[in-house]
This record gives C-alpha cells, sequence and structure tokens, in this order.
C-alpha cells in the first residue's frame, strides 16, 4: 500500500504563513516609517529658535531646521510678550506632547507637538 498525502492543506498553509509573515514586515516598516511628534535632546540645546504665534501655540525651530508646532492645553498669556521661555522635557530629555513651557510665572502644558516642516 501506497501512503498517499493530500498536498493541497499544506500549500493553503504555506500561503497563509507568507501572507501572515508579509502583514507583519509591513506593519513592522510601516511603524518604523513614522516619525514621533517629539523633539529629542530638547534639555541638551537641540532647539535653535522658538516664535509665539499667539497664546495658545508657537513654533519651535531645531538645530537640524525641524520645525514644530506646540499648541497648550489654555492659554499661555504671557507667551506673546516673552523674550525668555523655558521647556519642561521628559526623563529623557525629549519635548513631546507630555512636557510645558515655562513662561514667567506660568506652566503651559503641551496638548500637541506636530511637525509641520
Amino acid at each position: 500500500m501506497s501512503k498517499r498525502t493530500n498536498i493541497i492543506p499544506k500549500a493553503v498553509a504555506a500561503v497563509l504563513t507568507l501572507g501572515v509573515v508579509t502583514g507583519l514586515f509591513i506593519g513592522l516598516n510601516s511603524a518604523n516609517a513614522a516619525t514621533p511628534n517629539a523633539i529629542s535632546f530638547a534639555n541638551f540645546g537641540s532647539i535653535k529658535d522658538w516664535k509665539a504665534e499667539s497664546s495658545r501655540s508657537m513654533i519651535i525651530t531645531t538645530t537640524s531646521g525641524d520645525k514644530y508646532r506646540a499648541t497648550f492645553m489654555n492659554r499661555c498669556h504671557s507667551l506673546p510678550y516673552s523674550e525668555t521661555v523655558g521647556f519642561v522635557t521628559s526623563p529623557g530629555g525629549s519635548l513631546d506632547k507630555f512636557g510645558a513651557v515655562l513662561v514667567r510665572d506660568q506652566k503651559c502644558n503641551i496638548r500637541s507637538l506636530e511637525r509641520i516642516g
């Protein structure tokens, strides 16, 4: 007696495995391609300049020329009239949506930080 194997289940399993592996590869690549909205090394001099747009937002320019818009949770009343600000960064030194800007006697918590250029 000869043992007969059915090749169809093996082919289906191979195609499904290939599809899953391809899907994981595409998902990982797209996740790595997305740049996080954070300014790395903000506490080590990577912020070159900033400009108030209003009491609700500011434009931050990095030393590499990238521009970010920081919008605040509440009005930052003194921002349009200030010459200096302080940045509250994460423990790793990055400025992101969990950071804040210190202006005179006010702490302005960042609602969002988006790269605009």
